[in-house]
């Protein structure tokens, strides 16, 4: 039995299952070494070694694994022991990521003759019943497959399911692929880490006690601290106060929360503040502090990122405290620079230790700009992308302008989750950033150029993209460009002049502008176009979006009568649907 033991009997986060003969020496220690090397603990199965006493704990290494990777090569179907496994995982419900080695996915299927007739084989050894029992439960498959053997219902099952396939891929490269896969799966289980609130039990009962459910009373809580320290950030006074801007809008027991870096913003009675919060039958504003967080609990919150575990390895002790009381104790920093640092070599961690010391204590942001810096130059693109779009934006649209420019968003999305820069909400599908990211993406394009906004890649703030616009200044540089505000509409169509330069644009917002005029050889890269409340009396001609791949035309009423849809027919996606179609 050859395993990858976890520290201090902690849970394997990956099984391997492969048959040794066919894949041991070659692709399955490969895959090993690359997934050991990022941090993750592999349980590397040897099926030819079985005493009694490691069948339960083989059963149980499949259980607590958060993914399962079955690598299907020419004799597995042969193993009795591989196919217990991989019945195991399907009746599991496990994350499965399959791997094809020297087979297709129809060998698996059951399509030939490979794996039907080692399955053959096995029944003639009344073998069967030992997946019969353990795959009762697993999803019936189509009708037009096979359902007399619960085994080959387990190999169909996990055909399903996106796999890769090795052909003339290399293995380092497909390795590679494969762990940035396995990087996304751990980091979305590491959000019952992050809901764990490490550091803020304290916080969590002071704010429960300020919120007081049972009383019958008005109640503000206002958490406040620097960027970074754990709340959720409402940038602008204006947006508090137009939320909640008077105590008489409120009911008895109503319970308002507001997060913000400024106390001011929360502080609307100084003597308020001083009320007793169980005095009853009072309109109250209660504040709390976010404090930093101690030695300990930073350790912590940076060690379930760097290692996946609560507490560093013994050799790495050391150097994690280090790198804790560098990175100011705030939960943001240690979260980014623990999961950059995770699986890299003792050199990197004191590389970036000396980096980071070298930098004042409270400068966060500059700390932060070492993470983008050790970007790939198409992660960087993406990450900017999502600093400066909207907050909203959903995560398979980005995705498609991406690919169609050639971004390789399926690494670069994965690369900026598992060092934890980005998040994907999947309740809404949609990308999500910490404000203090986010400002500093927005800071990363100003710095282009601080003068001459034309010589900037994104333009997000409408008055001066407009500005750039109406006074021609646009360049090659500009690649991404939001007009937000229709206000000006009716004053000012746009014109094959105004974009004339833009010859690198992808991503183009224009809510309720008109465009008339030749856009013959114009816009010819754009990817995205985004048109709210597009105009009805469109007069501009030879718009041939040749490259478009998503086209927003939401509360539009277009006539079909108009000759530039026949331009732009084929794109890849319609993000919604107009208002009305004439």
């Amino acid at each position: 039995m050859s395993l990858s033991k976890p520290a201090d009997g902690a849970d394997y986060q990956v099984f391997l299952s492969f048959r040794g003969p066919d894949t041991r020496q070659g692709f399955t220690d490969c895959l090993y070494h690359f997934l050991v090397d990022a941090g993750i603990r592999v349980f590397r199965d040897n099926e030819e070694i079985r005493p009694g006493e490691k069948i339960q704990e083989i059963l149980r290494a499949i259980s607590n694994s958060i993914v399962c990777i079955p690598i299907f090569s020419r004799d597995y179907a042969s193993s009795k022991w591989c196919l217990r496994e991989l019945a195991e995982m399907v009746e599991q419900k496990k994350k499965i990521m399959p791997i094809f080695y020297d087979v297709t996915p129809d060998d698996v299927k059951l399509k030939t003759s490979l794996y039907r007739d080692a399955l053959t084989r096995h029944e003639k050894e009344n073998e069967k019943e030992l997946w019969e029992k353990a795959l009762k439960e697993v999803v019936e498959v189509s009708l037009l497959e096979s359902s007399k053997d619960k085994e080959e219902k387990a190999l169909t099952e996990v055909v399903k399911i996106k796999g890769w396939e090795v052909k003339d891929i290399g293995h380092g490269e497909l390795s590679k692929s494969i762990v940035g896969e396995v990087l996304v799966n751990l980091k979305a289980k590491d959000k019952i880490i992050t809901n764990h609130l490490i550091g803020m039990d304290e916080q969590v009962k002071t704010v429960s006690k300020f919120l007081n459910v049972h009383a019958d009373d008005i109640r503000y809580v206002g958490i406040y601290g620097i960027a970074g320290c754990g709340k959720t950030t409402l940038a602008k006074k204006e947006h508090i106060e137009s939320l909640a801007g008077s105590f008489s809008w409120f009911s008895k027991g109503s319970r308002i929360i507001v997060t913000t870096r400024d106390i001011r913003v929360v502080a609307m009675d100084q003597e308020e503040l001083m009320l007793d919060e169980d005095t009853p039958g009072k309109t109250k504003v209660l504040t709390l502090e976010m404090k930093e967080m101690n030695s300990e609990e930073a350790l912590q919150l940076f060690s379930s990122h760097a290692f996946r575990m609560t507490y560093p390895p013994t050799d790495y002790l050391n150097l994690s405290k280090e790198i804790v009381s560098v990175s100011g104790g705030l939960p943001l920093a240690l979260e980014i620079i623990g999961s950059q640092l995770r699986g890299k070599r003792k050199e990197e961690w004191e590389d970036k230790l000396n980096t980071l010391a070298s930098i004042p204590h409270e400068n966060i942001q500059k700390k932060l700009m070492i993470i983008y810096e050790a970007l790939e130059y198409r992660t960087k693109q993406i990450f900017l992308d999502i600093a400066c779009l909207p907050v909203n934006t959903k995560t398979a649209n980005a995705i498609s302008m991406w690919r169609s420019c050639g971004f390789h968003p399926d690494v670069g999305v994965k690369d900026l989750i598992s060092m934890s820069l980005i998040k994907i909400v999947h309740e809404d599908d949609e990308f999500w950033m910490h404000d203090h990211l986010r400002d500093m993406g927005k800071e990363i394009a100003c710095m282009e150029n601080f003068t001459d906004f034309g010589k900037r890649s994104r333009l997000w703030n409408h008055e001066e993209a407009l500005g750039v616009l109406k006074r021609k200044e646009g360049t090659r540089k500009i690649e991404v460009l939001y007009l937000s505000d229709d206000s000006h509409r009716e004053n000012y169509p746009l014109v094959p002049e105004n974009f004339k330069k833009l010859c690198n644009l992808r991503y183009l917002r224009l809510r309720g502008l008109a465009i008339q005029g030749d856009f013959e050889n114009l816009l010819s890269k754009l990817s995205w176009l985004c048109w709210p409340s597009c105009p009805s009396n469109l007069k501009a001609t030879n718009l041939k979006l040749t490259r478009l791949a998503i086209l927003d035309l939401s509360q539009s009423h277009v006539s079909e009568n108009w000759k530039g849809w026949s331009r732009i027919q084929g794109f890849q996606k319609a993000l919604s649907l107009c208002v009305e179609v004439n």
